[in-house]
């Protein structure tokens, strides 16, 4: 088991403990997506950048619900999808900044990646610390 996983797992049991249904609701939660994956992986341990992929997939999903919560007038549950957002950024590395962001990406366009499709290319080397979401905007505003 992954040490990622391993500290998810912990954290269920200390939550059930600490009689605290929200957390452990969370932390279930992840825990059956990274289940569910393995399962499509033929029952493999997936890595620690599968997990982190998942954790952000499930952090896009809060993001947005909170975005169509707001836009509803539901402030108790934008409260709830917050609460759950803050716990899966907890996980998460860091992203650049949009300095750092633009910075990489005007390296990238001086040495020769001059269309998106090599630009994004060469940024996916960086994996989950930069938005790609981001880049793209500055790429576009530079191409």
């Amino acid at each position: 088991m992954t040490n990622l996983k391993n500290k998810i797992s912990s954290e269920i049991t200390s939550a059930m403990k600490d009689k605290n249904p929200e957390l452990v609701s969370v932390y279930r939660g992840i825990m059956a997506k990274i289940i569910e994956s393995e399962k499509n992986n033929g029952n493999k341990e997936i890595s620690y950048d599968d997990i982190l992929k998942i954790i952000e997939k499930l952090s896009k999903q809060r993001e947005e619900a909170i975005t169509l919560y707001k836009q509803g007038g539901r402030e108790d549950l934008v409260l709830k999808e917050q609460f759950e957002l803050n716990i899966l950024l907890s996980y998460l590395p860091q992203k650049m900044s949009e300095a750092e962001t633009r910075k990489i990406v005007e390296e990238a366009i001086a040495n020769g990646s001059n269309n998106m499709g090599l630009l994004m290319k060469e940024l996916n080397k960086y994996g989950n610390l930069m938005d790609k979401k981001l880049a793209s905007q500055i790429a576009k505003e530079l191409l």
